[in-house]
């Protein structure tokens, strides 16, 4: 049996396993949060036991006749940019399992894979009327996902009903849980009904390319939803400047959002092709049609020592594990305006090096207990899914 199961070996070790991808061409876009399906098609591949892929590629059923071998997958991103190759190895086995063969194989992918702040900007730029149409469909947002539960709820006075959201309403009298079931806002009423204000603190700061395009799209998410709600009263506060301005209208905060996150290349503008989606402008044409949106907006402080005690909603959009004594800082003192923390998901997924990924995850752990400790809820943003 030994000598048998060596000469089978000898043979297959011989013998090269054709691997062939199907069902995505060469050249094909996807955005980071879409889920492929591929066909990988295995010929002349006698003895298979198994195969491994590249980390990127999920296997959901395997189909084997004879030497042939059929796996159906599909293609989960952890992030933008250049997908090339799939790579991975298979397995054969001789006579009882005696010995197992391993073979590598690499095969061209040459994908693309969109950020999803394209999504957001692109959506921003529309609303603002300065997106073209056509593609733009492809990339179209009917509902704002986790986005629309960013707002905390503060009750107060006496409950009366639910009812859907109308302009002129107080954010923080959406019922989030209704509002996500529903997939439109529903308010709670009660017998009081103040107006309301809210103030946005951001922070930019970043770093992999998976935590900077969450960052910069759920702060595009909530300007956007500042916008769709009609929210006149915002005061914002930018955590690297501690620049304080004042807007009086949701369209000015938008602009300004959008260019910012434009300006500061969170997301690479090469990444996004927004050639592609938006009427033919140069970058800086861009920006400058963008800062008329916002122009006469107020500055209150250069110096953030001036943050409003008459906001009834503060939200703060940060990665909690990038200085955490200053963030810790800045929460303590918006804690008392119903404030609710915003944060990217998982940021040690851009991580290679275990080590690094674990000294992120500890440091994230960390902030986000000690900021529930000071009564702060803490929202973790994992953007748009399929």
């Amino acid at each position: 049996m030994l000598v048998a199961s060596l000469f089978q070996a000898f043979l297959l070790r011989r013998e090269k396993c054709e691997v062939n991808i199907k069902d995505v061409k060469a050249g094909e876009k996807f955005l980071v949060y879409e889920t492929p399906k591929i066909n990988i098609k295995i010929d002349k591949c006698k003895n298979f036991k198994e195969a491994i892929f590249s980390s990127f590629v999920k296997v959901e059923e395997i189909k084997k006749a004879r030497d042939k071998v059929s796996i159906s997958a599909k293609l989960l991103f952890n992030s933008s940019g250049e997908y090339d190759i799939i790579s991975g190895n298979i397995f054969q086995s001789s006579i009882f399992d005696v010995f197992r063969l391993e073979k590598s194989f690499e095969r061209e992918l040459a994908i693309k894979v969109l950020p999803q702040t394209l999504v957001w900007i692109v959506r921003g730029l529309r609303l603002l009327g300065l997106a073209s149409s056509g593609k733009t469909s492809y990339f179209e947002v009917t509902y704002l996902g986790e986005g629309i539960a960013l707002i905390p709820n503060v009750r107060s006075g006496e409950y009366i009903r639910n009812r859907f959201f109308e302009p002129g309403d107080v954010p923080k009298r959406i019922d989030w849980k209704s509002s996500m079931k529903n997939l439109r806002l529903i308010i709670r009423e009660y017998g009081e009904n103040p107006h309301g204000s809210v103030m946005l603190l951001v922070d930019y700061t970043c770093a992999g390319l998976r935590n900077c395009d969450l960052l910069a799209s759920s702060i595009l998410s909530i300007s956007q939803l500042i916008y769709e709600e009609g929210i006149n009263d915002i005061q914002l506060y930018e955590n690297d400047s501690s620049k304080v301005m004042r807007f009086d209208s949701p369209l000015k905060l938008l602009g300004y959002l959008t260019g910012k996150i434009l300006e500061k290349k969170i997301v690479p503008v090469e990444d996004m092709k927004l050639h592609e989606y938006v009427y033919p402008l140069t970058l800086q044409e861009l920006y400058e049609i963008l800062s008329r949106f916002y122009k006469g907006s107020l500055l209150i402080d250069e110096k953030g020592e001036k943050l409003s005690s008459s906001s009834d909603t503060a939200i703060f959009v940060s990665n909690i594990f990038h200085d955490p004594s200053r963030i810790l800082d800045l929460i303590s003192r918006i804690k008392r305006y119903n404030a609710v923390v915003i944060t990217p998901d998982s940021p040690w997924k851009d991580e290679v090096d275990i080590e690094d990924a674990y000294r992120i995850f500890t440091s994230y752990s960390l902030a986000k207990k000690k900021i529930e400790k000071l009564g702060v809820k803490v929202i973790s943003w994992k953007g748009l899914e399929k």
